[in-house]
């Protein structure tokens, strides 16, 4: 559950939970391959478009990335602390790190993460547009 791999047009970007569950950490992933940690855990994959789309048949193009305080270290990765993706459909997709793996999911997960920020916490989104 730290680990969320997405594919964009044939390319895959991993989403990693990292700096002890406080940040996103991005990057580009030839394969899908995971450290596992523990000893008990099986390594498995699937695909969560049927829980995640509103829509999973239709073509689902990203319009817009919003990253909750970029940074960018090196040109290898790129951390945040929370995204949101927008589809073209309006349907948004907000990812946030915890202890527990990546949430994922609507608006509600937004929310969420939203009422639990500190209240000295400055939100700084950087956005991506891809519509044309």
């Amino acid at each position: 559950m730290r680990y969320l791999f997405f594919e964009f047009n044939g390319q895959l970007l991993k989403i990693e939970s990292v700096e002890q569950y406080s940040k996103l950490s991005i990057s580009q992933a030839i394969s899908v391959q995971l450290e596992i940690d523990l000893e008990d855990v099986i390594p498995a994959k699937s695909r969560i478009s049927n829980i995640i789309f509103n829509n999973p048949l239709i073509d689902n193009k990203v319009a817009e990335i919003e990253f909750y305080n970029l940074q960018v270290d090196n040109l290898n990765e790129i951390l945040c602390d929370a995204l949101k993706i927008i589809l073209q459909n309006k349907q948004a997709i907000f990812l946030d790190p915890s202890f527990l793996g990546i949430n994922i999911g609507p608006s509600d997960v937004e929310k969420l993460w939203r009422d639990n920020l500190a209240e000295d916490y400055v939100v700084t989104p950087t956005r991506i547009n891809f519509e044309t």
